[in-house]
C-alpha cells in the first residue's frame, strides 16, 4: 500500500514550485491510444453516510477564458489563455438527517493526453469553502483533475446569515460540520472517483492546495483524513477561530468603545509612513537598521497631523484598553 506523503506549509509558497505535474505517460487505455474523452455524467461513489443526489456534465471549448470580477476575493477580471477543452462534472451530495445539499465541481481535461494522472483539490477563503472559478480552471490547465466544493453554504465569503443559524435561531450544526470538515473528505473521495470513471484509470497522486481557509482545510484533512492526499500545500492557515475571529474585530471594538477611530487620512498617513520607512534607500537591497528603527518611532516614521491627534485625545480621556 502506498504510504501518503503529507507536506504542511504555513508560509506562502509558489504553487508551481510545490505542485509540479509530470508529463502524462498514459495516453493509452488497454494498450490502445485514447485521443479524447466525451464529456458526460458518470456514476459516482461517495463515502459512507453521504448520498449522491445528482450528477451533471458540461463541456467547455477552452481557449481564452475570462472570469468576471467578483469582489472581495477577485476584485479584478481574470483571464487564462491557452486553456485546453475541459469537462465540468458537478456532483450534488447530501447527508442523512442534515437536510443539506453540497455541490462538488470536478474539472477534467477532455483530451486524455492533457491529464498528468494527478488530482488537485482546491480550498476556499474566509467563509467560502471552495472557488469554482479561476483557481479550479488554472489547476485543470496545469494537467490536474481539479475539484472544489461549496460545502453546502453558498458562495458568499463574508456573509453567513444564510446558513449559520436555523430559522429558530440555533446553530445549524450540519452545515457547520460540512464547512468545517465533512465536505472536504467528500470532495476527495468523489473527485478521485470521478477521475477514475471518466478516464478508466485511477489517480496516481493527489494533492491539496489552499490558502487561508484553504490552509485550515488542509490541516483538517491531514489531521482527520491523512490518506486522502499524498501532499498538502496549506498556506497561511486560518486556524484557532475562537481567537482568530475575535482578533480580527478587536481593533474595531476598541475604536468604538473609546471613540478613537482614526480618520481615513490618518490611516493613509500611517500607511504611507510605513511604506516609506521600509523602502530600500539609494539602491540598497534591504532596509538599513536605521530605517527599521525609524519605523518603530514617532519622528520620521509614524507621524500623523498633530491637530488630528489632539482632536482624538480630547474626545477620549481614557487610553484604549488592549487587554
Amino acid at each position: 500500500m502506498k504510504r501518503p506523503l503529507i507536506i504542511l506549509m504555513a508560509a506562502a509558497v509558489p504553487v508551481a514550485a510545490a505542485l509540479v505535474p509530470m508529463a502524462a505517460n498514459a495516453a493509452f487505455r488497454d494498450g490502445k491510444p485514447v485521443a479524447a474523452t466525451s464529456c458526460a455524467a458518470v456514476a459516482v461513489s461517495a463515502p459512507a453516510g453521504t448520498a449522491v443526489e445528482a450528477v451533471t456534465a458540461v463541456a467547455h471549448a477552452g481557449g481564452t477564458v475570462t472570469f468576471p470580477a467578483a469582489p472581495p476575493l477577485h476584485p479584478q477580471e481574470e483571464t487564462l489563455t491557452d486553456v485546453p477543452a475541459w469537462c465540468d462534472v458537478t456532483v450534488t451530495v447530501t447527508h442523512s438527517g442534515a437536510n443539506d445539499h453540497v455541490t462538488i465541481k470536478v474539472a477534467l481535461p477532455q483530451d486524455r493526453k492533457n491529464w498528468t494522472g494527478r488530482f488537485q483539490a482546491t480550498g476556499g477563503s474566509a467563509y467560502l469553502a471552495g472557488d469554482f472559478g479561476s483557481p479550479l480552471v488554472a489547476a485543470m490547465k496545469a494537467g490536474y483533475v481539479a475539484a472544489a466544493t461549496d460545502a453546502g453554504v453558498g458562495a458568499n465569503p463574508l456573509d453567513v446569515s444564510g446558513w449559520a443559524l436555523t430559522s429558530a435561531g440555533t446553530i445549524n450544526t450540519p452545515l457547520l460540520q460540512d464547512f468545517a470538515s465533512r465536505s472536504l473528505h467528500d470532495m476527495a473521495v468523489v473527485g478521485k472517483d470521478v477521475a477514475r470513471r471518466y478516464y478508466g484509470n485511477p489517480v496516481t497522486y493527489s494533492y491539496w492546495n489552499g490558502c487561508s481557509t484553504g490552509g485550515r482545510q488542509g490541516y483538517e484533512e491531514a489531521q482527520d483524513y491523512p490518506t486522502d492526499f499524498d501532499g498538502i500545500l496549506a498556506k497561511a492557515p486560518a486556524i484557532n477561530w475562537d481567537r482568530f475571529a475575535v482578533a480580527t474585530l478587536w481593533s474595531q471594538a476598541v475604536f468604538n468603545e473609546e471613540q478613537v477611530a482614526p480618520t481615513q487620512c490618518e490611516l493613509q498617513a500611517f500607511t504611507t509612513a510605513a511604506v516609506q520607512a521600509w523602502t530600500p534607500s539609494m539602491g540598497s537591497k534591504t532596509a538599513s537598521s536605521t530605517t527599521r528603527k525609524t519605523a518603530t518611532g514617532t519622528p520620521g516614521g509614524w507621524s500623523v497631523p498633530r491637530s488630528s491627534a489632539r482632536a482624538r485625545r480630547s474626545r477620549s480621556p481614557r487610553r484604549p484598553r488592549t487587554r
